[in-house]
């Protein structure tokens, strides 16, 4: 899960570039997004890869969990992507707007069948 330990680590700069009064009030009150297993297209093509997008899964009172779509490619791959490794990547500036703003809000106030809503 390569893609998601970068997502991780964006993630933990985020938090440790938000203010100190900011990084308290979410630690207390808001839900935090939790990085899972990295997702491989089906089938395993450049373009399969390019239209599908990073996963926002809102698992209410439990986070938001996020989830990346990666291709990897041997160095004994075809020439075009041999040695390329491409993942779909939380952005910094996206996780530190959940900090300060999108996971302080309730669940509730998210909708009615949160559990089911990917973004």
């Amino acid at each position: 899960d390569h893609c998601a330990a970068i997502n991780q680590a964006a993630y933990d700069m985020a938090m440790s570039t938000a203010s100190s009064a900011a990084r308290a009030r979410f630690q207390k009150s808001g839900r935090p997004m939790k990085m899972v297993s990295d997702r491989k297209p089906t089938p395993p093509a450049g373009p399969w890869w390019i239209w599908n997008y990073l996963q926002y899964n809102d698992k209410g009172n439990d986070g938001m969990e996020i989830s990346s779509w990666y291709a990897f490619y041997s160095l004994s791959a075809p020439a075009y992507g041999a040695g390329n490794h491409y993942c779909k990547l939380l952005s910094p500036a996206r996780a530190l707007e959940w900090i300060y703003t999108d996971g302080l809000r309730a669940a509730s106030l998210v909708g009615p069948n949160v559990d089911d809503i990917v973004v």
